[in-house]
C-alpha cells in the first residue's frame, strides 16, 4: 500500500510540475499517455486494496483511512481536471468566435456601401469589406452615382494579413475541440476503466480472502 500511493501521488503530479521542470520529455504524448494508462490502472487496484485491508487489518486502522481518501482525491482531482480542461477548451472557442464574429450579417454590412450616406463612409464600408472578405464592391458615390472600390497595396496586404489570422483562428478552434472530446473522452475512460478493476479486484480479492478463511477453518 505504501509504494501504492507513492507511484500514485507520482504518476498524477509529474504530468502537472514536470511541463515546468522537464517540458521537452513531458511533452512527449507517449509518455504522457504511458502514465495516464498507469494511473488509470493504478488507482483502482489502491482503491480496492485499501478496502479490503481496513477491513480485515485493524492494526493499521488509522493510516488506512487517510490513503483511502488519498485514492479517491487523486481520482477526484484527475478526472476534475480533464472536465475543467474540456471546459475551458470550450469556453476558449467561444471567446474567439465571438470576438471574430461581424457586428452585421454579411446582408446589412453589403447594403451600406449604397445608403444615401457620405461617399466616404460607403467608401469605408467597402474598404472593410474587401478586407474582411477579398471583394471589391461597388459602393455609392455623393453625385448619386456608384463606382467599384479600388483596394490600395495597404488594403492587399491588410486582407492577406486577416486572412493569415482567420486561418490560425480555425485551426485554433479545430485544435481546441479536438482537445475538447480528448480530454472528455480521457474522464470517461478512466470513470469507466476505475469502476470496472476497482470491482473485479474487490471480487478477486474477496474470493481469496474466503478461501484463505475455508483452508484454516
Amino acid at each position: 500500500m505504501k509504494y501504492l500511493t507513492i507511484i500514485c501521488n507520482i504518476l498524477f503530479y509529474i504530468p502537472l510540475i514536470g511541463q515546468y521542470i522537464f517540458p521537452i520529455l513531458i511533452s512527449n504524448w507517449i509518455i504522457n499517455w504511458i502514465m495516464f494508462a498507469l494511473l488509470s490502472v493504478l488507482l483502482p487496484l489502491a482503491y480496492s486494496k485499501s478496502l479490503v485491508s481496513h477491513s480485515t487489518e485493524i492494526k493499521v486502522g488509522i493510516q488506512l483511512p487517510k490513503k483511502l481518501n488519498g485514492f479517491l482525491v487523486l481520482f477526484c482531482l484527475s478526472v476534475g481536471l480533464h472536465v475543467f480542461s474540456s471546459q475551458s477548451l470550450i469556453y476558449v472557442d467561444n471567446i474567439l468566435n465571438n470576438g471574430f464574429e461581424s457586428q452585421f450579417n454579411e446582408a446589412q454590412l453589403f447594403e451600406k456601401t449604397y445608403v444615401d450616406n457620405a461617399e466616404e463612409d460607403n467608401k469605408f464600408v467597402a474598404q472593410a469589406i474587401y478586407i474582411d472578405y477579398g471583394v471589391a464592391v461597388q459602393f455609392k458615390l455623393n453625385s448619386g452615382g456608384y463606382t467599384i472600390f479600388e483596394p490600395s497595396s495597404s488594403d492587399i496586404e491588410s486582407y492577406k494579413e486577416n486572412e493569415a489570422i482567420n486561418l490560425k483562428v480555425k485551426n485554433l478552434n479545430k485544435f481546441n475541440t479536438e482537445q475538447s472530446k480528448l480530454a472528455m473522452y480521457f474522464s470517461l475512460f478512466q470513470i469507466f476503466i476505475f469502476l470496472l478493476i476497482a470491482q473485479m479486484n474487490l471480487y478477486w480479492l474477496n474470493r481469496k480472502a474466503n478461501k484463505k478463511i475455508n483452508k484454516d477453518t
